[in-house]
C-alpha cells in the first residue's frame, strides 16, 4: 500500500494522471482510514483539474470520517482545494482552544507566508521559535528560515542573517538555509551582497537543487549585474518549467520590451491575452508595447477609454506613466518590476508544481 502511495504521488506530480490515478485509489481504498492516503488522492484530483471528483470524495470524507471533529485533517482537506479562508479559519478556532499547538501554528504560518501576509505570519513564527523547547530541532529550524525571510523584506537583514546563523550553529547545513540565506542576500542594495546571493543559488543549480522560484531570483539578479545573456538563460528555463505561472510570463514579457525585443514580446503577449484576456498586467503590457512601437497618442486614448468604462483613474495615470506622459503631483504611479518574490524558502503551491 505504500509503495503503491508513493509511486502514484510520484506520477501525479510528474504530470501522469493516468497512471497515477489507480495507483491512489488502491492505496486509499485498502484502508480508508488512512487520511494521509485521502489527502493525496484528493490532492491529485485537484492538481489534474478534476473538480467535480474532488468536491465528491470531500463531502464523502466529510461525512463517514467526521471532518469536523477533526480540524487539522478539515484544514488540510480545505488547502488541498485552494480553500485557505475555510482553512485559516479552521486553525484559528484551535489555537483558540490550545494555544501552544506547533502543527496548527506552522500550518497558518505557511497560508499567510504564501497569500504574503507577512505581518500576520511573523508573531506565528514567533512564537512557534518562543516553544522551541518542545519542538523537534528540524521544526526550530524550520520556522528560524521562514522568519529569516519574513526579516529580510522588512529590511532587516542583518536579524534575518543572525537566526540562519543560529541554523548553522545548530548543525543545519541543509539546501534550505542556503535557498533562505541566498534570498536574504539578494534584498540588500549592496552589490557584493547581491553577487553573493548568485553564487549561493549558482551553488543550488550545481547541486540540482534549484527550484524554479530560486532560478528566476537567479536570473534577476545576474541581469543586474549587466548578464543579461546568461539571466534570459534561466529565464526561459523557468518559463519552460512552468508555462502557466501568469506573474512570470507578463515579467518576462516586460523585459523583452525594456530590450526592444518587440517581435517576441508580441507573441508571447498574444499567449498571455488568451490566458488572461482582462487582467490589469494583459492591459498594462498592451500599453507598454504600444509605448514601445512610437504610439504614445494611442496609448493615451485608449487609456482614458479603459478608465472611462471602469471609473478608475489609477489606470488613467498607470498608462500615463507607460506613454511617458506627465503624471503629476501625488497621483503618481511607480512602475512594478515583476511580482514580489516569494518569502516561502521552500516549494509552494503557487511557485511550483511540486
Amino acid at each position: 500500500r505504500q509503495a503503491n502511495l508513493a509511486m502514484g504521488q510520484a506520477l501525479s506530480l510528474a504530470g501522469d494522471a493516468t497512471r497515477a490515478e489507480p495507483l491512489l485509489r488502491q492505496a486509499w481504498e485498502k484502508d480508508r482510514s488512512d487520511f494521509p492516503a485521502a489527502l493525496a488522492l484528493l490532492q491529485h484530483f485537484v492538481r489534474h483539474k478534476q473538480l467535480e471528483a474532488a468536491t465528491t470524495m470531500f463531502r464523502q470524507l466529510d461525512e463517514k470520517q467526521g471532518l469536523r471533529q477533526r480540524p487539522h485533517e478539515l484544514a488540510q482537506c480545505h488547502v488541498a482545494l485552494g480553500q485557505d479562508e475555510p482553512a485559516i479559519g479552521v486553525y484559528r478556532r484551535v489555537l483558540e482552544a490550545q494555544p501552544n499547538d506547533s502543527a496548527a501554528l506552522r500550518a497558518l504560518a505557511e497560508l499567510h507566508l504564501r497569500r504574503q501576509q507577512l505581518d500576520v505570519a511573523a508573531p506565528l513564527l514567533s512564537r512557534l521559535l518562543d516553544a522551541q523547547a518542545t519542538l523537534p530541532p528540524s521544526e526550530v529550524r524550520w520556522a528560524r528560515r521562514q522568519l529569516a525571510v519574513v526579516w529580510a523584506g522588512r529590511g532587516q537583514r542583518h536579524q534575518a542573517l543572525a537566526l540562519l546563523d543560529r541554523n548553522q550553529q545548530d548543525g543545519s547545513a541543509i539546501v534550505d538555509d542556503q535557498r533562505a540565506r541566498a534570498f536574504v542576500l539578494a534584498t540588500s542594495a549592496r552589490r557584493v551582497d547581491q553577487q553573493a546571493a548568485a553564487q549561493l543559488l549558482g551553488d543550488l543549480g550545481d547541486q540540482n537543487q534549484l527550484l524554479s522560484k530560486d532560478r528566476w531570483l537567479l536570473g534577476r539578479l545576474l541581469e543586474s549585474q549587466g548578464q543579461a545573456h546568461e539571466a534570459d538563460a534561466h529565464f526561459r528555463v523557468v518559463l519552460a518549467e512552468v508555462p502557466d505561472h501568469r506573474e512570470y510570463r507578463a515579467e518576462y514579457i516586460g523585459r523583452l520590451i525594456r530590450h526592444g525585443q518587440l517581435e517576441e514580446a508580441t507573441q508571447r503577449l498574444d499567449e498571455l491575452r488568451r490566458q488572461q484576456p482582462s487582467g490589469f498586467a494583459t492591459l498594462s503590457l498592451e500599453l507598454r508595447l504600444q509605448a514601445a512601437h512610437g504610439e504614445a497618442a494611442s496609448v493615451l486614448k485608449r487609456l482614458d477609454s479603459e478608465a472611462a468604462s471602469v471609473g478608475n483613474d489609477a489606470v488613467r495615470l498607470c498608462g500615463r506613466r507607460v506613454s511617458g506622459a506627465p503624471v503629476g503631483g501625488r497621483g503618481r504611479v511607480r512602475r512594478s518590476e515583476g511580482p514580489p518574490l516569494c518569502v516561502s524558502a521552500s516549494s509552494c503551491r503557487s511557485c511550483d508544481t511540486s
